[in-house]
């Protein structure tokens, strides 16, 4: 055999063994990352709970002044509209979740409390709050996605009994009552009443 002949023998069967090798590479590549796929398409859609919160009847950021609601007493003992040892009455704060769909606490803050009357109290059933802070601790409350009534009334009793305490304490408490009555010209106080969506569990 010639030499040509030799070489061209050579480039023949290096030919062929490239060949090969390409097809045998392609058909590793093609048996290594197949798998069966298939694509569905679809519209995604979430339905957005709705949120409300109103209080007596307002979404407003300011409700207004609420009136404690003093019960009425005869002219001869005490001036309309006036507060003193003896006194008493209620006020409701209306809290409305109506159309929401998620769960809603709700917390009732107050600030800004100015001349309070140290024997003046706040009563929840049978429970008396002097202080406003354990007194907005007790209101906070829940109501929750499911409940069919989403309106809760919250109902606030105050007292200023007019003698506190037993022996001689009463003596000592008639007179911070009279020591602050003389200076007590406005009880006031700021009401927050907020709603935060309940985090899902």
């Amino acid at each position: 055999m010639t030499k040509s002949k030799k070489e061209n023998n050579i480039r023949f069967k290096i030919l062929i063994l490239s060949i090969t090798a390409i097809l045998v590479i392609s058909l590793l590549a093609v048996t290594s990352y197949a798998k069966y796929i298939t694509t569905i398409n679809a519209d995604g859609r979430a339905q957005v709970g709705k949120w409300s919160f109103k209080v007596n009847n307002s979404d407003m950021k300011n409700i207004g002044e609420i009136n404690l609601g003093r019960k009425t007493y005869t002219a001869k003992t005490i001036a309309d509209g006036e507060i003193a040892p003896g006194t008493s009455g209620n006020f409701t704060i209306t809290v409305d979740a109506t159309g929401t769909k998620t769960g809603v606490n709700y917390n009732v803050a107050f600030s800004n409390v100015k001349n309070k009357p140290t024997n003046l109290y706040f009563k929840i059933g049978e429970e008396r709050y002097y202080n406003l802070d354990t007194l907005s601790t007790a209101l906070a409350g829940t109501i929750e996605a499911n409940e069919s009534k989403k309106v809760k009334e919250i109902n606030i009793n105050w007292g200023w009994d007019y003698e506190t305490g037993i022996g001689e304490e009463i003596f000592g408490n008639d007179k911070i009552d009279t020591e602050e009555g003389k200076i007590a010209n406005l009880f006031s106080f700021d009401i927050a009443v907020t709603g935060t969506q309940v985090i899902p569990t």
